[in-house]
Formats: structure tokens, C-alpha cells, sequence
């Protein structure tokens, strides 16, 4: 059966509360996005250390890969001020590596989407999404590439899309706010 429910929702309520203590800790490892990519010519690449960097093990496959090349689960954004940690934006994605260039990197509103939130209201932008400015967009970028990130592998799409939810209001994480556009 895809996608059954689980048999005791309290215990995936509890099993959350672990998960987000986890990615808070996560960040104390001081792994920033930029960390994680590296520029050749005009193309951002991930690093070959990119999961050895966030202590994980890649549990899905992009591309039609041959082995496991991509990671399926939760991932972290938060910054570092003054020994406290400000919890930013938490996500999910069944291809993280990706995801996370595309937040810091993306070329568009509709790849960016933690850009685009934090340039609308830098820029106080009352628009359609298509018509943000560019440079405010790369502006927010260039922001969230600062940002620290932790992650959680998670296969399971009923876990993963409750726990993203459900972390989010635990941490209380600044950027979240489920809106769809």
C-alpha cells in the first residue's frame, strides 16, 4: 500500500520532536550552504564531500544514477549570532542536494521560493512573483548562501510531508508560513 498512515500518529508527533531537536543540533556543526557548492566557470557544482560535509549518507538516486546520489528527508537554514541560533527555514525535498542549489543559487521566483519571501519583504514587494526584481532576488540569495543548514534523511513521504509541518511549528522556524502561491 503507498502511503499508508501510520498506526499511532502521537508516536509520529513524538518521533518529530526528536527529529527537531536533531536538526537544531545539526547546525552547531558549522556547515554553511556556500560550504557545500563550489563555482566552475558559470556552473555552481556540488562538492564531492557534500554528504561527508553534512554527516549523512545519500539514500536516493537523480538522473538514473547507477548508486545513490541524492537525498531524500529534512533539511535546516539558520544563523549564528552572538553564540545563539536563530532557526530560519525548515524544508523538505526528495532531492535535497539539488534543492539546496537551487535555494542559494536558483535562477528564478519559482526555484528560490525562501529568496523570494525574504526579498519581498526587504523590498516590500506587492506583486505577482514573476515580477520581483532580479537583483532583489540575488540579494537574498547571496543571503541564504550564509546561512547554516542541517539535515535529516527521511524516505517515508507520509513522515516526511507531516514532519516538515509539524518541525516548523516546533522550532518555530522564521520564514514558514505554509502559504501557497
Amino acid at each position: 500500500m503507498i502511503g499508508a498512515f501510520p498506526d499511532n500518529i502521537d508516536n509520529l508527533f513524538d518521533e518529530a520532536k526528536e527529529k527537531a531537536e536533531l536538526l537544531r543540533r545539526g547546525l552547531n556543526k558549522g556547515v554553511r550552504l556556500k560550504d557545500l557548492f563550489h563555482m566552475s566557470g558559470n556552473r555552481t557544482n556540488r562538492k564531492k564531500e557534500f554528504f561527508e560535509m553534512l554527516d549523512v549518507e545519500p539514500n536516493a538516486t537523480l538522473y538514473n544514477a547507477k548508486r545513490n546520489n541524492e537525498l531524500s528527508g529534512l533539511y535546516l537554514f539558520g544563523t549564528k549570532q552572538n553564540g545563539l541560533v536563530e532557526l530560519e527555514y525548515l524544508g523538505i525535498s526528495n532531492t535535497i542536494a539539488r534543492r539546496l542549489k537551487q535555494h542559494g543559487w536558483g535562477t528564478g521566483q519559482n526555484q528560490s521560493s525562501l529568496a523570494y519571501l525574504m526579498a519581498k519583504l526587504a523590498h516590500d514587494h506587492r506583486g505577482f512573483r514573476k515580477d520581483i526584481c532580479s537583483d532583489a532576488l540575488e540579494e537574498a540569495r547571496m543571503d541564504i548562501q550564509e546561512l547554516y543548514v542541517s539535515v535529516l534523511p527521511e524516505k517515508d513521504a507520509y513522515k516526511l510531508y507531516f514532519y516538515e509541518v509539524a518541525i516548523a511549528g516546533i522550532l518555530r522556524t522564521r520564514w514558514n508560513n505554509f502559504k501557497t502561491h
